[in-house]
């Protein structure tokens, strides 16, 4: 496995199970891609898991767990999960490909490990080695008489360089902002990142 960037957003940190991450803290991370776009190719038995920009990549690989709700994909350099409606029509030994945003799991997959059936292993030992924060620009956030909301991060397209600042640390500031980690893996065993609190 090389590296890697990926989302991470700061409302996961909210209920504690996840702790505020620093430059070089070594970690135990599952991650997801929020896909753009993604099909099932049942000609083309392709694997390839490509960065396009920050978090953003192309990927294709096979199928190899399912539940309702989410699949796991395994492109031979990483895998992850994607969640998919309990109506798609997807089989574990399918090849899908697609384009989207790595994330650090939110908690779909490492908050229920536990209770699935011989799940496979989609954990990483990594060390952080640069922390972005992303401020969403104010073309984003939409306030009203009685709330204000915005998306919890964008693509790469929908921020410019200017929003990005190098940080030591994941908790920034009240502001609209999330993370864009690079990270590299580690020949250690780490304890999972994830609190199971």
């Amino acid at each position: 496995m090389r590296s890697i960037c990926a989302v991470f957003e700061e409302w996961v940190m909210g209920d504690g199970n996840y702790p505020v991450l620093c430059k070089k803290d070594k970690v135990n991370l599952s991650f997801y891609i929020r896909a753009y776009d993604f099909e099932v190719k049942t000609n083309e038995k392709i694997y390839l898991f490509e960065q396009i920009k920050h978090a953003e990549y192309n990927f294709s690989g096979k199928v190899i767990y399912k539940l309702p709700d989410l699949i796991v994909v395994d492109t031979i350099e990483f895998k992850f999960y994607i969640e998919t409606s309990d109506k798609t029509d997807i089989s574990v030994g399918d090849f899908v490909k697609g384009r989207g945003q790595l994330a650090v799991d939110y908690f779909a997959w490492v908050e229920n490990l536990r209770e699935f059936k011989d799940p496979p292993n989609i954990l990483y030992n990594l060390i952080v080695e640069r922390i972005y924060v992303v401020k969403i620009p104010q073309r984003h956030i939409v306030i009203s008489e009685n709330a204000i909301s915005c998306e919890t991060s964008l693509s790469a397209e929908e921020f410019s360089q200017n929003d990005m600042q190098e940080a030591e640390q994941t908790n920034n500031s009240n502001e609209f902002v999330f993370y864009l980690l690079d990270l590299a893996p580690i020949d250690e065993d780490i304890e999972p990142t994830f609190c199971y609190c």
